[in-house]
């Protein structure tokens, strides 16, 4: 009996040791991989490992650290939409009749997913229900979603950028219009169309050249709505650029729905709130679901910060903001245990470079979240191998099905974070933030690969 309590305890402190030396190598093939990166020395390279069945960290690096999570946030704020509004919960564009007067009322949610399609489509629906004349005015209800356009600490000389742009409830095509530049003859002026015609300002100062040097951009501080070319061009271009006012598109595209589907329309465009005594004529339908799964995997701002202001809508029952939706934030991690005390968000899509989280915090509420009610809806939503479209499409094809996660690029920060199962089958929560890159990213990408493979093969 004596040798078999001598051979239990042995059989133990062998267990303790060998446990010990697997952790210990395993964290020592993390630190010779990032020591030995040609980033580490000039860049910040924060990383938290924590196993996702009970929690506990098994590796970090500068892991206490508040660094700036870009677009890896999205992984954070869609599950407070999520969590809020339900996964049942229906994003719509809805028409209604005013019973006590001739006119139509557009109720507005900001979805992010409304096509100018779409928009044509509800009114052939509305033409084959009420007809072809609309004898008094169109009255927009927008107050579901506020007017502030972009978020704190959004970036002036972003306006041209196409994965910013300007939001409220008019959302319509993204937000973006498609402008080709065609060469002509050498030292004329190219051409200039506009996909999806869009009566937008022109002032070509182009030339077609020999060479290869122009900007097709707007600038708000001349004005608004005006796209200038300017350079020299030799080759087609095409580039998405985003409009100048969200509400002036959206009129326009309304305007063109009505004439394409032949309804005669003489009233006024206005807005105001949807009266009570209304009748739903037809609707635009989009899942909730597909808008957050859509946001996570290509990683849209612009869904992103509507999700979350629609999420402070309806549980503050009054036009979301993103204030709003930040309380909503903190009592939702709060509440599961992932405590905000010592972060900082302004936005929800992580393009604030006000925003500061640590990678500790962040595999902290990945673990709280796993025991959320719509956990495996939001899991689905983030970026895998499998999704043809998405972030990380040509990054780790040998991780099919064993990788779920939220990338994060702005300028200077790369970022990834999510759920991992190794070869071993151990699941992991995981968070890895780059900080002061100089250059492109594609780097600070690749160490994050190598991190992810040492995770999948050692882990």
């Amino acid at each position: 009996m004596k040798n078999f309590k001598q051979l239990v305890i042995l059989f133990f402190l062998i267990s303790i040791l060998c446990c010990g030396f697997t952790k210990s190598k395993f964290n020592q093939n993390l630190d010779k991989l990032i020591n030995n990166s040609n980033i580490e020395k000039q860049s910040l390279i924060s990383v938290s490992i924590r196993n996702a069945n009970n929690g506990k960290i098994i590796y970090e690096r500068y892991a206490d650290k508040l660094l700036h999570p870009a677009s890896t946030l999205k992984a954070f704020s869609t599950a407070v939409a999520l969590n809020s509004l339900g996964k049942d919960y229906i994003v719509s564009t809805k028409i209604y009749k005013d019973k006590n007067s001739k006119n139509i009322f557009i109720k507005l949610s900001g979805d992010p997913m409304l096509t100018s399609w779409n928009l044509k489509s509800l009114f052939k629906e509305f033409s084959h229900k009420y007809g072809q004349n609309i004898d008094g005015n169109i009255i927009i209800d927008s107050f579901k979603i506020d007017d502030v356009p972009w978020g704190t600490g959004w970036m002036w000389d972003d306006e041209n950028n196409k994965f910013m742009p300007k939001f409220n409830a008019y959302n319509l095509d993204k937000n973006l219009i498609n402008i080709k530049v065609i060469p002509t003859t050498p030292g004329n002026t190219p051409k200039v169309k506009i996909s999806n015609f869009y009566p937008v300002k022109i002032v070509n100062d182009a030339i077609t050249s020999m060479t290869h040097n122009i900007t097709v951009q707007r600038k708000t501080w001349i004005d608004t709505d005006t796209i200038f070319i300017e350079g020299a061009i030799n080759k087609n271009i095409s580039v998405m650029r985003p409009v100048g006012t969200p509400y002036n598109y959206f009129i326009y595209r309304l305007k063109q729905a009505l004439k394409e589907n032949k309804i005669k329309f003489n009233g006024k465009v206005i807005e105001n709130k949807l009266p009570k005594d209304v009748e739903l004529i037809c609707s635009h339908n989009k899942k909730l679901t597909d808008e957050i799964s859509y946001t996570n995997k290509i990683s849209y701002n612009l869904g992103a910060e509507i999700l979350f202001k629609l999420a402070a809508a309806e549980a503050f029952n009054k036009t979301g903001n993103t204030n709003n939706a930040i309380k909503l934030f903190k009592e939702f991690y709060n509440n599961i245990g992932a405590n905000t005390k010592n972060i900082a968000i302004f936005d929800a899509s992580g393009v604030s470079h006000n925003d500061l989280l640590t990678t500790n915090w962040m595999t902290g509420a990945l673990f709280k979240l796993q025991k959320t009610k719509d956990f495996k809806t939001y899991k689905m939503s983030l970026a895998s191998p499998t999704d043809t479209s998405s972030t990380i499409k040509n990054r780790y094809p040998y991780l099919k099905g064993k990788l779920f996660v939220k990338t994060g690029t702005l300028a200077g920060i790369s970022g990834i974070t999510g759920y991992i199962t190794t070869n071993i089958k151990n699941k992991y929560a995981f968070a890895v933030l780059i900080q002061n890159c100089k250059g492109n990213c594609s780097k600070a990408k690749l160490l994050e690969d190598k991190i992810i493979k040492c995770i999948f093969s050692n882990g």
